[in-house]
């Protein structure tokens, strides 16, 4: 019997362009910490995130910074 571990990746704010496009996108720290939390109760290990800027949209260099979100 093969007993491999496997890891479930989840990329909640990926590919989706807006909430306009998709209303439940996470965008604000909150938001992202709360699905996230979310993802590691329904299984995933490890999240890959988009960085967006203030307006939601897709960034690749950031200048800003994020006070961590605890629960």
């Amino acid at each position: 019997m093969n007993h491999a571990k496997i890891g479930i990746i989840v990329a909640p704010n990926g590919a989706t362009k807006s909430k306009q496009t998709h209303g439940a996108l996470p965008i604000t720290p909150t938001e992202i910490a709360q699905t996230v939390d979310e993802c590691r109760l329904e299984g995933a290990t490890m999240v890959h995130l988009h960085a967006r800027d203030a307006l939601g949209l897709i960034r690749l260099r950031l200048k800003i910074t994020y006070e961590p979100t605890t629960r």
